[in-house]
């Protein structure tokens, strides 16, 4: 007896920007590859020029409606 969509949200995991459209309403929430991919670019710099550099970092999950999305540049 249970409706969907109604009784029942559905939640999946998602890696953003770009998740795959869904055939039925989703919400999502993962991690901005965006900011992982900054984060490790930034960190070989740094290892590079001969930095300390951190053994973890942490990168947040977000639902995709907390997204920042950059408007490309012209």
């Amino acid at each position: 007896g249970v409706k969907f969509p109604g009784d029942m949200t559905v939640i999946s995991h998602s890696n953003f920007p770009g998740p795959l459209p869904s055939v039925v309403p989703v919400i999502r929430v993962g991690y901005d590859i965006r900011v992982a991919l900054r984060q490790a670019i930034k960190i070989l710099q740094e290892q590079r020029a001969g930095k300390r550099v951190p053994d973890e970092i942490e990168i947040k999950a977000q639902f995709e409606d907390q997204l920042q999305v950059s408007k490309p540049s012209s």
